[in-house]
């Protein structure tokens, strides 16, 4: 789901001087000493009489042997302290708090959860704006009032009941009750519920992130975490947290590059995305539920991406993967990543896309072939404030709470009544407002102001939540 990580709350970078205290002198040995010459006999001495002459003193004896170690000298004076200068460079990293600012967007950030501040974070569920995140034949919603509900295929547990039954309608998942951010992959979901992060569902490929590959039907906790994560990432096989540090983690699958650790191994606990310098991370590509590339947006506003890159969806001008991040041309508010495809919104609101175009996903008003590097959307919507991505299609939100889709249409996944792929946005046809959108593999849903969720596309696996197991080209809303 696309989630939009405006960090009011969070993403500092920290930066410390260290004071320094020179360690105490040590004391001296004592110093030896001559033994005393031996002196003349006394003069004899009278009855009454005067003391004799003192007899002359004998010669100088030999050096004596070293004394014993003496004491320890009193210690040294305290070092002055360091410079304070560089405590000074935390305060650049100060801009974290304009990266809030961008929470002001937050109100849609449900569907944005990358963001660590944005309404798909703690702030969002907190002031009753859903979260909606879908998997590739699932979808899962979280509402203050009906708290965290999956539907849809079941086959690895990604409903999170405790079953691997599929369902028509939602049911709840067990044993998390407040809920502020959620992610979704092709078969597995995850969540942030009390500062910590738990995943369920598929866990073949480690992406789960609790050590193991053993499938769960129920949450479980990520472990090896080094700080608090505050948002959360899902491609198809792969998870990632941002941290509260503004550090970002990835575990699961990692064979394209995904991970972002400099190396191509596959991993079942947390490895941190490292770079040449490693950014301050604040945002997180959303609707990753078939993408098998990951892409986030950092301090500075420049977005990265690594992973696969045959189509050039990492937007550096190649098809070559990385597993590292490298920059692309521009720099992105919000970002989405297809199977094949990545879209973003950028800081001062038109659309991007760039990727493979065979259904016209890049919404440029062409169809087929690929682009390495950004176009622009045709006719793009006014005022975008979320974005997400599916197989072959996306979709956006705009902030007076339309949605606009192009792309595939197969299955009447962008919701216009009809099947036929669209290389510009066309309307989706809601009764009500929207504030939060996730794309699946080949259907799409969306939250509305009042809480309930609508959903159209796809629906063979009851992923639209509405009772069936047929198709619908209209929004339908989940039971």
């Amino acid at each position: 789901m696309p989630r939009l990580l405006a960090t009011t709350t969070l993403l500092a970078a920290f930066a410390a001087c260290n004071v320094n205290n020179y360690p105490p002198d040590k004391g001296g040995g004592g110093q030896g000493c001559g033994c005393p010459g031996q002196s003349g006999p006394p003069g004899a001495t009278g009855p009454t009489g005067p003391m004799g002459d003192v007899g002359p003193s004998g010669p100088t004896g030999p050096q004596g042997d070293p004394g014993d170690q003496g004491p320890p000298g009193d210690p040294g004076m305290t070092g002055a302290t360091g410079p304070t200068g560089a405590t000074g460079a935390t305060g650049t990293t100060g801009p974290t708090g304009a990266t809030g600012a961008t929470g002001a967007t937050g109100p849609t950030g449900a569907t944005g959860a990358t963001g660590p501040t944005g309404a798909t974070g703690a702030t969002g569920s907190s002031s009753g704006v859903p979260l909606l995140a879908a998997g590739a034949d699932s979808t899962c919603a979280y509402t203050s009032d009906d708290g965290l509900k999956c539907w849809g295929g079941n086959a690895f547990g990604q409903l999170g009941n405790g079953t691997k039954t599929d369902s028509t309608t939602p049911v709840a998942v067990t044993g998390l009750s407040t809920v502020t951010d959620l992610a979704g992959g092709a078969e597995h979901y995850c969540a942030l519920s009390g500062g910590k992060a738990y995943c369920w569902g598929n866990n073949g490929q480690g992406q789960l992130g609790d050590g193991t590959n053993t499938d769960r039907a129920t949450p479980t906790a990520v472990s090896g975490l080094t700080g608090t994560p505050v948002g959360l990432l899902a491609g198809a096989l792969h998870t990632c947290a941002l941290l509260d540090d503004g550090t970002l983690w990835c575990w699961g699958y990692g064979v394209d590059g995904e991970l972002g650790n400099g190396g191509t191994a596959s991993s079942p606990k947390p490895v941190e995305v490292t770079g040449n310098p490693t950014p301050t991370w604040v945002a997180l590509g959303a609707g990753g539920q078939q993408a098998f590339h990951t892409c986030a947006t950092s301090l500075d506003g420049t977005t990265y991406c690594w992973g696969a890159n045959p189509f050039g969806q990492l937007g550096d001008g190649s098809t070559t993967n990385s597993d590292v991040p490298i920059a692309t041309s521009g720099r992105y508010l919000n970002l989405a990543r297809g199977n094949s495809h990545t879209c973003g919104i950028f800081l001062s609101g038109p659309i991007d896309c760039w990727g493979w175009n065979v259904y016209g996903q890049l919404g440029d008003g062409t169809f087929g072939g690929q682009s390495t590097t950004p176009v622009a959307v045709s006719g793009p919507p006014a005022d975008p404030v979320a974005i997400t991505a599916g197989f072959g299609h996306t979709c956006v939100l705009t902030g007076d709470g339309e949605i606009w889709c192009w792309g595939l249409n197969a299955n009447g996944q962008l919701g216009d009544e009809f099947t036929t792929n669209s290389d510009v946005p066309v309307q989706v046809g809601l009764g009500g407002e929207a504030v939060a959108v996730a794309a699946g593999a080949y259907h799409t849903c969306a939250a509305l102001a009042n809480g309930q969720v609508y959903c159209w596309g796809e629906g063979g696996s009851g992923q639209l939540g509405n009772g069936h197991t047929i198709d619908s080209g209209n929004p339908q809303r989940a039971e």
